[in-house]
């Protein structure tokens, strides 16, 4: 098996912090060959969760009828939220900005399967965004924020 030239491989945490371009402006590696943006003009609009997301191993263990009262929260939390977002017929990313009271290291990848399903299946079911698949989503960017809040940024073309 040849080995690569490890010369030629970029780095894809250079540039934006997405995994691909979200904008037609963007100075950096082309994306991949097959791969349409999905929205050329994007608008971003951002909204807070004043409630605490629970890691991957804490929801899997939660009984189910806690589990089903924290989606119905967050449910009620994120339509009074967006009311006054609008309807998005194409999202190029959505960036989720994490906080925590404690200042302890954390790992991001225990949040993905809570976040997924607490706050982006509330958008789809809301009729924000289209759905949540890795077609229309192309980039989920995760950030650490010094406030007490879920900071969430939907960058895409409004729909008409």
């Amino acid at each position: 098996m040849e080995r690569k030239n490890r010369k030629n491989i970029k780095n894809p945490s250079q540039g934006d912090p997405g995994s691909f371009p979200t904008t037609a402006s963007h100075k950096g590696s082309p994306p991949p060959k097959g791969y349409k943006l999905k929205a050329k003009k994007t608008e971003e609009y951002c909204f807070d969760i004043p409630l605490c997301l629970p890691s991957a191993n804490k929801y899997l263990r939660m009984h189910w009828a806690d589990r089903e009262r924290l989606k119905r929260d967050f449910a009620i939390v994120i339509k009074a939220r967006t009311r006054n977002l609008p309807r998005f017929s194409a999202v190029n990313q959505i960036t989720l900005e994490l906080s925590f009271k404690t200042n302890r290291r954390r790992d991001k990848m225990n949040y993905i399967l809570s976040a997924d399903k607490l706050i982006i299946d509330n958008l789809v079911k809301l009729g924000k965004i289209p759905d949540d698949s890795i077609l229309d989503i192309p980039s989920i960017v995760w950030y650490n924020l010094p406030c007490e809040n879920i900071r969430v940024r939907i960058r895409g073309k409004e729909s008409k």
